[in-house]
């Protein structure tokens, strides 16, 4: 499922559709997912679709931020260190999720991941526009 909201997301950002869209979209979309998912009263069917649409509409953020890359890095000579950067961030975030989210759960339930995982999404939806605007800056558009 990861891998097929990459491709589409590569095919879509190929024919014009800009980045924002695809972050804010992606955030906003999986934000909803993780709450159908992590709180009560949802039937299990409808979990395990969201869990599939959140799997897929994840693929698309890879190929939104390293196409970005190019724009944001200092100089083009840091497009590969920052490619890294982005990468370990990436790691901290695979890292320290689970065990947080895990926490959560014991000390409140299920509903708990709902709340941080909508917050950490509703967090990324709002950086889209920002990082937006200083690409406009930046290719003076």
């Amino acid at each position: 499922m990861n891998v097929g909201g990459n491709l589409v997301a590569g095919w879509l950002m190929r024919h014009g559709l800009p980045r924002v869209v695809l972050i804010v979209g992606a955030a906003a979309s999986m934000a909803i997912c993780a709450a159908g998912i992590f709180v009560d009263g949802v039937p299990d069917l409808l979990r395990l679709v969201l869990a599939g649409v959140y799997s897929a509409v994840i693929g698309v953020v890879p190929a939104a931020l390293f196409t970005a890359l190019p724009v944001h890095a200092p100089r083009p000579e840091l497009v590969g260190a920052s490619t890294g950067l982005l990468m370990q961030v990436s790691n901290v975030g695979s890292l320290l999720g689970p065990p947080i989210t895990g926490a959560l759960v014991v000390a409140g339930g299920w509903p708990a991941a709902a709340w941080l995982t909508s917050v950490a999404l509703g967090i990324a939806a709002a950086a889209g526009p920002f990082l937006h605007w200083r690409e406009r800056r930046r290719v003076g558009a």
